[in-house]
């Protein structure tokens, strides 16, 4: 628990948000002291119903006399505005057939880990589907921590009748570029929902479901969506991690930074474990925008001589043997 000073409602002389009294909080990992060692961050919410006032970090060391000294030493270290970050990771090479990684993907599951944990995060969700979960796992046991599970992180499944394959139903994202690059809706964020295929196969309440999920996590973070925009209520330094699927992270993406999902969908290709990195800018107090600084980033992979999977991508060049067709 951590000690509050006497006052009702109060703030740390560090400009900390204000600390409601008579509200318990729990640290989530080991330890009980506030000094940075090597033993990496924690953190420490309210267990309360209503929006996090603030998360803590502590770490594992000697306990002081005064709680706020730990801060100011952490503190110290993040330097520059507040700006908080999404780190949206792909599971590893799939084996669908089981909803689990292959051979190859615990691989790159485990190289993954070791990029992870030189850089603990602050919170992690993760899919409820099992390739998800099992490549979060080696990262959340190293670290001793454990992730949310959001219902919304599953891969985007809609179905609809396919231009090109009419007789039976397919994923909704996974189109012929012949069949909707010239399609003048697909290219707008406002309109894309309204082709006939995708009114047919209620495309529009899986969307809505997924980034209304995304709006309430950002909200808790301290981020309310207005329009185009998100007004901040708590600007922070929080980084969090995302473990989900290359379809459902388009989605998201293209509700951060306000693009129709066909162009991430079909313009775009998230390799098994890629880490996608959006992050807010706010350039004018009190209103923020998202803006991805690297997609897709593979490079702890190159790092351990393993070469990304070709999961999701199709045939480079016609005929090339080994690469995907449909």
């Amino acid at each position: 628990n951590i000690p509050l000073p006497s006052s009702e409602e109060t703030s740390s002389p560090l400009d900390l948000p204000a600390v409601k009294r008579n509200t318990m909080y729990l640290p989530v990992s080991i330890g009980n002291c506030f000094t940075p060692q090597s033993l990496g961050p924690s953190t420490v919410r309210p267990v309360s119903s209503s929006p996090i006032l603030y998360q803590f970090v502590t770490y594992r060391a000697t306990p002081l006399q005064n709680p706020w000294q730990s801060y100011t030493i952490f503190k110290n270290k993040r330097k520059g505005p507040d700006k908080m970050k999404l780190l949206i990771v792909r599971h590893g090479d799939p084996d669908y057939s089981i909803d689990s990684l292959t051979e190859k993907g615990w691989r790159e599951a485990h190289y993954l880990a070791d990029r992870l944990t030189k850089t603990p995060a602050d919170f992690y969700y993760c899919s409820p589907l099992g390739r998800a979960q099992d490549t979060a796992r080696e990262t959340m046991e190293r670290l001793h921590r454990s992730y949310e599970v959001l219902p919304w992180l599953r891969e985007f499944q809609t179905a609809i009748h396919r231009p090109d394959v009419p007789d039976r139903l397919m994923n909704c994202w996974d189109w012929l570029p012949g069949d909707w690059a010239e399609v003048p809706e697909f290219h707008r964020q406002a309109d894309w929902l309204t082709d006939p295929a995708m009114e047919e196969g209620n495309v529009r309440r899986e969307y809505d479901w997924v980034i209304s999920g995304l709006d309430e996590l950002l909200l808790r973070h301290g981020y309310r969506r207005e329009g185009n925009l998100y007004k901040v209520e708590q600007g922070n330094n929080d980084a969090i991690v995302l473990f989900c699927h290359f379809g459902v992270e388009s989605v998201l993406l293209s509700r951060l930074i306000n693009l129709p999902p066909m162009l991430i969908w079909h313009g775009m290709a998230a390799a098994p474990t890629s880490v996608t990195t959006v992050v807010t800018e706010e350039r004018r107090e009190g209103t923020a925008y998202f803006r991805m600084t690297a997609f897709g980033d593979t490079s702890h992979l190159y790092a351990n001589g393993e070469p990304p999977a070709f999961a999701a991508r199709f045939v480079e060049k016609w005929g090339n043997p080994g690469e995907r067709v449909d």
